[in-house]
């Protein structure tokens, strides 16, 4: 294949990545925005880099460079390494998980694209590739805008006001949208010295669709709401108006080229800057996209406001663990080991989600965590090395437009972490500028003497094509399609678990985690949890060898992942609900699981509480009481706490103070994780004498079940009768009659004098 065909590929394959990349999702797999964007863009730039080895391996003068900002990256992905080696698993380092994806195996690909395009910087067309990036953003804006009303249109979901697009989540799209506000102004600017009377009224044409592509990209990131986005660009932008006011952008007009313009700018940015936070509390902020979330922060907010907390225990968790382990860290992507360590009760008084925290939300935070002093100051080099380049380049506006994405990124990044669509703009910017540093670097070169810009140029051998075609397709096919086939797999089995089709679910669940992937204790996760809660929720429709499989996938992950105190208690629940099973094996391997957990996060109340329900099922009614008594001690604003241990006390015949914690829970806002709670709990307020408010519970059963579980219907019926609302009564009896031969239901006894009272006929009688 001659020279310039293999180039012609190339540059496809860097369109495909940068164009495909940020629209691609898969909405027959689990992670559709995640997990699918990643593994595409793994595809492509497999692909890409391969491409470029056959070229670099026949053309000297496509070969690496020596280059501050290679050598930096270089480091940093050897640091990032050792750390993974040294670290607390070195698996999940490598890998990562299938909801985030950023391990070293992605950063390797970050890095290939940003090689392949700093040793191709000559030959590729920066222009359309930026501008045809930019187009996508702002498809990518009109989508986000879509959403607002139309919910449905990627997905069945509700993004609310805050929309994600291609990307699910508003945080990951703003922070790649913040990259598109800078390009847009490298383009307007660049276009303000070409507006000649040959050209002026096409240039003039294009000024406007850039200025609209930015202005659009910048107010969708405000519409995203997302704080530390709007942080960064707005830091992004005082830095390009500071560098402006020292040197204006060249060749531009008038206005544009002059300090004044831009200290009068710098000076009015912090004016308004000043307005806001002195009038954050006025309610006409509210009414401003993005800008009301900062009406939630204050000074005073930062001990006082429990939406902060969990974000606030994290960074004590991290700065904990950095202390633990200053050198080379726990490893990149082990930060949930570590907050399990340092785990803080408290945060439960909001939510569980809020308890499994894998990332410290601060990027800084996150290299001195995952490798110590060493990876920091390998990041730190990182940026400082593409910041020596940039003050290099030629083109002064890339290298003033290139800093202060540099600034807005790292700010924006102070309170967040790393998601594929802003790392991909940001190396495609390391490789933009690192490929004109070459080229200076270059022309020095072949002034002095051939150097590295010698060899003989000869046509690329089909055998060095194909060979390097062949190795691309092993890391193509082994991870990137077969991680999206077990994708594909587990989705089709929740669908299926969903519709309660159990056998074909579980069918698709043993081939998700039946197809080799990089993901698949993630994959044996989910099969194990949904199975195991299948089988104790809904007795008779998952057969004892079919749980006992899953079960067996979940100890393979708690084998393969020991520091993860997560899978060790998530096995105490899973030994609780098929402990019908055998009830000493099982009661006792819960209580080995539970030892390790409180090991690794010794004030983690979930383990307390799964504890606790195993020595309910032994029947040591005081050790539960016990143990849930302890939780409650040390963390009184947990629902949780409160509604286990009113569930014990009933159990136990103490109906005052089961009454009394349930109903502290309900007032404390605890949600329901499956119709079978409000069930339980109507039963007990029932027959301590709280009719209506059993009533509504078992309406609330009865509608979370989608109107299929009809225990609860007739339970509501009874306690309707009971409560003297006769009417309500016959309609609910009757109407479960019509659906279920009421002789099989537990009640039964109980129904018969019932139903004559109420003149209802019982079928069969």
């Amino acid at each position: 294949m001659k020279e310039k065909n293999l180039i012609k590929a190339i540059k496809a394959f860097v369109f495909i990545t940068v164009i495909g990349t940020p629209f691609f999702y898969f909405r027959y797999g689990v992670y559709p925005y995640t997990l699918a964007k990643i593994l595409f863009f793994q595809v492509v730039v497999e692909i890409l880099f391969f491409l470029w080895l056959a070229l670099a391996i026949s053309f000297p003068k496509y070969r690496p460079r020596p280059t501050p900002l290679l050598i930096a990256g270089a480091a940093f992905l050897a640091v990032m390494f050792l750390a993974s080696i040294n670290g607390v698993d070195f698996w999940r380092s490598f890998w990562s998980t299938y909801e985030r994806g950023i391990g070293l195996f992605a950063f390797l690909h970050l890095a290939a694209l940003g090689l392949v395009v700093s040793s191709l910087s000559k030959e590729l067309p920066w222009k359309k590739i930026f501008y045809g990036s930019l187009a996508v953003s702002v498809a990518i804006d009109l989508i986000a805008y879509a959403q607002l009303y139309i919910p449905n249109l990627l997905l069945v979901e509700d993004p609310g006001s805050r929309p994600g697009a291609t990307f699910g989540n508003p945080t990951f799209m703003a922070g790649y949208l913040v990259f598109h506000v800078f390009l847009s102004l490298y383009l307007f600017f660049s276009l303000l010295g070409k507006t000649d009377s040959h050209h002026a009224g096409l240039s003039y044409k294009k000024i406007f669709l850039v200025s609209v592509a930015g202005i659009l990209n910048a107010l969708t990131v405000f519409f995203t709401q997302t704080r530390g986005d709007i942080v960064g660009l707005a830091a992004g932008v005082i830095t390009l108006l500071f560098i402006f006011a020292v040197q204006p952008p060249e060749n531009t007009p008038r206005f544009f080229g002059t300090r004044r313009t831009y200290v009068f700018s710098l000076a009015a940015v912090f004016l308004a800057a000043g307005v806001f936070l002195f009038t954050l509390n006025s309610p006409f902020w509210k009414n401003v996209p993005g800008l009301s979330r900062f009406q939630s922060i204050s000074l005073s907010s930062l001990s006082s406001d429990s939406s902060l907390l969990p974000r606030l225990s994290a960074l004590r968790a991290g700065w904990q663990g950095f202390l633990e382990k200053p050198f080379l860290g726990w490893g990149p992507e082990n930060f949930a080991p570590l907050f399990d360590r340092h785990y803080d009760p408290r945060v439960l008084e909001l939510s569980y989600n809020e308890t499994h925290i894998d990332k410290p939300h601060n990027l800084f935070m996150e290299y001195a965590d995952a490798g110590g002093i060493l990876l920091f100051l390998a990041f730190i080099s990182l940026y400082a090395a593409a910041a020596y380049e940039a003050f290099k380049q030629k083109d002064k506006l890339w290298r003033a437009v290139f800093l202060a994405s540099l600034v807005s990124y790292l700010a924006g990044q102070f309170f967040f972490f790393d998601t594929i669509g802003p790392l991909l703009m940001l190396y495609l910017f390391f490789g933009a500028t690192d490929g004109a540093f070459r080229e200076k670097t270059d022309e020095i070169v072949s002034v002095n003497g051939p150097g590295w810009a010698a060899g003989k140029e000869n046509k690329v051998s089909a055998v060095v094509i194909g060979l390097c075609l062949a190795l691309a397709a092993v890391p193509v096919y082994a991870v990137n399609i077969q991680s999206l086939t077990a994708s594909y797999d587990q989705y089709e089995a929740f669908q299926y678990f969903l519709s309660q089709n159990i056998f074909m679910g579980l069918r698709s669940f043993e081939d998700s985690v039946n197809v080799w992937s990089p993901y698949s204790w993630n994959f044996k996760r989910d099969y194990a949890i949904a199975v195991a809660g299948q089988y104790f929720n809904s007795p008779g429709t998952v057969a004892d060898e079919d749980v006992l499989k899953a079960i067996k996938a979940m100890e393979e992950v708690r084998d393969e992942h020991p520091e993860d105190a997560f899978n060790h208690y998530a096995l105490v629940n899973l030994y609780n609900e098929v402990a019908s099973i055998d009830k000493k094996g099982y009661t006792q391997k819960a209580e080995d699981e539970a030892k390790i957990a409180l090991g690794i996060s010794p004030d983690r109340q979930e383990i307390y509480f799964y504890l606790a329900k195993t020595k309910t099922i032994e029947g040591d009614y005081a050790g539960s009481l016990s143990l849930l008594k302890r939780v409650l001690d040390y963390s009184p604003k947990v629902p949780d706490a409160h509604f286990y241990y009113g569930l014990l006390a009933y159990a136990t015949g103490d109906k005052n103070d089961g009454y009394k914690e349930i109903k502290a829970a309900i007032d404390m806002g605890r949600q329901w994780s499956s119709f079978n709670e409000p069930r339980v709990v109507a039963g007990f307020f029932a027959d301590s004498g709280h009719l209506n408010e059993a009533i509504e519970l078992y309406k609330t059963a009865w509608a979370m079940s989608y109107g299929s579980d009809i225990e609860s219907e007739i339970k509501m019926g009874v306690a309707y009768f009971y409560a003297g609302q006769y009417d309500q009564a016959k309609f609910y009896l009757k109407d479960s009659m019509s659906k279920f031969d009421i002789r099989k239901s537990p009640s039964y006894d109980q129904l018969v004098p019932i139903a004559r009272q109420l003149g209802i006929i019982i079928p069969g009688q």
